[in-house]
Formats: structure tokens, C-alpha cells, sequence
């Protein structure tokens, strides 16, 4: 196994550091155990200021994954029946396992990437239309 510095507390195994960019293969510079610690401490004496920057991103998560659900279904229709109202337009899955539902995904600012991940287990359908497949499901 490979050996790697931590600029905190020396060498280490590279299993011990999470990647900095897994594509071109760069590992952090500090170790996850004084990752770990350098966060605790930042936290502890600027919590304040933390829970706003946190807050901060989930607001604008929350907001570009609402912007890309909108303009998915911008051009979406109800599978079943036609209907192309926004406003009435859900998703139903039907493949793999779910782990979220899409709306659950954009309160809590979820990445794009992750979305569309669990929007290639949907099919876009109406409300009614959903409730019809769920009644026939669940029978």
C-alpha cells in the first residue's frame, strides 16, 4: 500500500484520504481523521456562522434543483392520459428501488446529478393517473 503525508499528523496510508478530484486522481492533503477534527473545530467556535453558510447552500440547491425539475417538465406529458399541465404532473416509479421521492429531494437541495439518478427510475404521469397505477398495485 501507498504512503501518503498528512500535512497535520505525517505519513499515512492513502486508503486514510478522501479524494480532492477522483479524476485526475489527487487525494486530499489532510488526512480524514484531521479532516474530521479541522471541521469540529470550525464548527465549535464559528457555529453561527456555519448554520448560516449551510443554510445559505441549501437554499440555492433547493432553488437550481426546482429550476431543473420546472424546465424537465416543461416538456413532459402524462404517460398514460396526455395531460401536459405542470401543475398536475408527478412521478411514478416503476424501475430499481426508490430511495426518495423527487420532491423530498428538492426540499432538502439535493445535487441535479442525484436527481436525475433517481428520475431515470420515473415515469412522468398525472395525478389521477398515478393513483390509478398505485390502486392497481396495491390490489
Amino acid at each position: 500500500m501507498a504512503m501518503r503525508k498528512c500535512i497535520r499528523c505525517g505519513p499515512k496510508d492513502e486508503s486514510e484520504f478522501n479524494w480532492r478530484d477522483e479524476k485526475r486522481g489527487l487525494l486530499q492533503y489532510v488526512c480524514r481523521d484531521c479532516q474530521r477534527e479541522q471541521m469540529r473545530n470550525r464548527y465549535a467556535s464559528n457555529k453561527e456562522n456555519v448554520l448560516e453558510i449551510n443554510r445559505q447552500s441549501t437554499q440555492k440547491s433547493q432553488m437550481r434543483a426546482a429550476s431543473f425539475i420546472q424546465e424537465y417538465l416543461s416538456n413532459k406529458f402524462c404517460a398514460d392520459c396526455g395531460e401536459d399541465d405542470m401543475d398536475v404532473l408527478t412521478f411514478d416509479h416503476v424501475r430499481g428501488e426508490k430511495k426518495y421521492s423527487i420532491s423530498n429531494m428538492i426540499s432538502r437541495g439535493y445535487s441535479i446529478e442525484t436527481i436525475k439518478k433517481e428520475l431515470e427510475k420515473t415515469e412522468t404521469v398525472c395525478f389521477n393517473c398515478h393513483m390509478r397505477r398505485e390502486r392497481k398495485r396495491n390490489r
